[in-house]
């Protein structure tokens, strides 16, 4: 027997999330940050089968100092755009 494979079917467009996105930026008067978009299975069904919970989205915001460090922004960082 084959297990049926279920696929997080996300309920906006990828410009509704843009927007979404500025908006959680905007409502929190953040100058600089670190920013997530998270899609899920939430609640609906205590089973190990995901495909009868409702899908999920949120955007989390919040402030980030400088992540690199003081000196990255001074003499700026190396960095590798990986193909995988």
């Amino acid at each position: 027997a084959s297990a049926k494979i279920h696929f997080l079917n996300v309920p906006y467009t990828v410009e509704e999330l843009d927007r979404a996105c500025v908006e959680t930026v905007r409502a929190n008067g953040l100058e600089s940050g670190y920013i997530r978009p998270i899609s899920f299975f939430g609640s609906g069904s205590l089973s190990l089968f995901p495909g009868a919970c409702p899908v999920e989205t949120a955007v989390l915001a919040w402030s980030w100092g400088v992540y690199l460090g003081e000196d990255s922004l001074k003499n700026g960082i190396r960095a590798t755009i990986s193909s995988w």
